[in-house]
């Protein structure tokens, strides 16, 4: 497929309005590998989407039904996605996506929704795409946020929900919103029913295209309740990749449709319930042979178009013909860089053991240059079942050496490794568990230990709740907020923690974590105790206020605590609008 075109089936909805998003999913899944560095950052943070499980159960009958939902307690809509690509004077995408997304508003939270009747046509039909999908969010004046969608995995096209939902939120002033590419600022008007907006910053490039123009329009129309109802927004971008200058349109209208509340009976709330759907990719292009006839000539074109196919058979044949092969392409002249990442790519998508010894020579080879090196870094860790000893030993090796990007990544990765292959994933923590034994070791093996995502090593990340840096109490507490016997342990480290991140890190893993979590009298009581100490900062005052607000009942203790809020220096102004919320009930 071409790499254009397979770029504008991956955005679908991630780049509604100006959010457009250049990006790959992991070099397995694409036929493209000259941004997986960013790929690879991204993905090692740890960083997990906020779900925040908020106050009290939905009431339901005992048939799991809410009970009597009003008009503005469940609410219905259709989605429609439109999305065109151009370049170079003809169409290279023209397909329209949809979907209807319930809501039910019934209680406190967490709200629950479902996506229903999904139609995509970017996508490859073997996606696991299921009749009915639940999700969770919260909702508060105006604005969607703390959307999970209960494990669905990351490349799944339905995760647009999170951005929809955004763009279907208003403010009032200005605002600045995260989207799928970061936060943008924009300027709200609300004129009666009415909501219109405007961008306040300039058009933003990234390390994979240059933005030469974009426009957005964005408008909003409210109900009666003053709820979102409608939603109509015509957006574009032109831009250059790879020399080539492209034009993105994209439509996206919301509309409101009959509510049918009997549809939360067909779906999962708990977490972690949508991990099961798979992930299919377009594996587009004729089977090929690749031989030394057509090799030339098949690598240039593969480097134009790419497609998993030919990559596959463009590695079977780098395999074949050996080390010195491969090694001397990568140091010819001709070969661009470019074509040096799609080399790359070909090896780890070969399905062979004997890729896995390239890759792993690459890594070690100190008179490549550095960009191969990270590449074959992050190529032989996604090479799923063929992944051996081989993979795991070069990254070790990697570990001392005197280029510190190299020896990151490679730490990093090893935790990705025993992530993706459940057959390392024994050796991998074996060996992440001495690492983090050893002297000098902190931050990035607690990132590597995030990316191995299993609470194996939960006992030997404990003693780093009293790291003296708070990146690594950070880190820590992200870990252990996983496994919920932590979770008093680290409701005792956030009342006790200076530092806001760490704070932030906790409530939100707590929440992130946990179906219909509730605070109980002795920690509201702490954590009211909390907002008293003089010596605590105002951020996180507003966190551990807002954690307190939404995780327990409004009883008077409670609202003693919020008229306090609006009397103490420095609060927010969203804490502000809680506290008075609060007090409202």
């Amino acid at each position: 497929m071409n790499r254009k075109l397979f770029f504008i089936s991956l955005l679908v909805c991630a780049m509604i309005a100006s959010s457009f998003l250049l990006f790959e999913s992991t070099p397995q899944t694409t036929a493209d590998n000259k941004t997986q560095q960013e790929d690879a950052e991204n993905s090692t943070t740890g960083v997990e989407r906020p779900t925040a499980i908020i106050s009290s159960k939905v009431n339901t009958s005992s048939t799991g039904l809410p009970i009597a939902l009003s008009d503005n307690e469940f609410k219905a809509y259709s989605v429609i996605i439109r999305s065109k690509l151009r370049g170079e004077g003809a169409a290279l995408a023209d397909f329209t996506n949809t979907l209807n997304i319930a809501l039910s508003l019934k209680g406190k939270g967490p709200f629950k929704g479902v996506i229903y009747e999904v139609k995509f046509e970017s996508e490859d039909p073997d996606t696991d795409i299921p009749p009915h999908l639940g999700f969770t969010f919260d909702y508060r004046s105006g604005e969607f946020s703390h959307v999970s969608m209960l494990g669905l995995p990351s490349q799944h096209p339905l995760n647009i929900v999170p951005t929809l939902l955004a763009q279907f939120s208003y403010f009032e002033g200005t605002r600045s919103i995260e989207l799928a590419d970061g936060i943008h600022t924009y300027v709200y008007t609300l004129k009666g029913d009415q909501v219109t907006r405007l961008k306040a910053e300039n058009a933003r490039s990234s390390a994979s295209y240059e933005t030469l123009a974009e426009h957005d329009i964005w408008n909003l129309t409210l109900d009666a309740s003053l709820f979102p109802s409608r939603l109509q927004t015509s957006a574009g971008k032109t831009f250059v990749m790879d020399g080539s200058e492209l034009q993105l349109e994209q439509d996206i209208a919301i509309t409101p449709i009959e509510a049918d509340a009997s549809i939360l009976a067909n779906v999962s709330f708990d977490v972690g319930t949508n991990a099961q759907y798979r992930v299919a990719f377009n594996e587009t292009g004729p089977k090929i042979d690749v031989n030394d006839e057509n090799f030339m000539e098949t690598l240039v074109a593969f480097d134009a178009s790419p497609d998993l196919s030919t990559a596959q058979a463009l590695g079977v044949y780098l395999v074949n013909q050996g080390w010195g092969f491969v090694r001397d392409l990568l140091n010819e002249d001709d070969i661009t860089d470019s074509m040096r990442s799609s080399l790359i790519f070909a090896l780890e998508r070969s399905g062979a053991q004997e890729g896995e010894y390239m890759l792993a020579a690459l890594i070690e080879d100190d008179s490549l240059g550095e960009t191969d090196r990270l590449r074959a870094i992050m190529s032989i860790v996604k090479m799923g079942e063929t992944n051996s000893q081989v993979a795991l030993s070069a990254l070790q090796n990697m570990l001392d050496h005197p280029n510190e990007l190299l020896a990151q990544t490679a730490i990093l990765n090893i935790g990705i490794l025993g992530n993706q292959n459940p057959q390392m994933s024994s050796d991998v923590t074996s060996f992440l568990s001495e690492r983090l034994s050893s002297e000098g070791s902190g931050y990035s093996e607690l990132l590597a230990i995030s990316n191995l995502g299993n609470s194996a090593l939960d006992s030997q990340v404990l003693p780093y709740l009293n790291s003296e840096y708070a990146d690594e109490r950070q880190v820590a507490v992200k870990l252990l907020s996983r496994n919920p016997d932590m979770q008093p342990t680290l409701l005792n480290q956030m009342l006790s923690d200076s530092h806001p991140n760490v704070v932030k890190a906790i409530t939100t893993g707590i929440e992130n974590h946990s179906q219909d979590f509730q605070l109980n009298e002795s920690d509201q009581a702490r954590i009211r105790s909390r907002l008293d100490a003089p010596d605590i900062l105002a951020p996180t005052r507003d966190l551990l206020f807002m954690f307190l607000a939404n995780n327990a009942q409004p009883t008077a203790l409670n609202k003693s605590a919020a008229r306090k809020m609006l009397d103490a220096p420095g609060v927010s102004e969203s804490t502000l609008v809680l506290a008075q919320e609060l007090l409202n009930q």
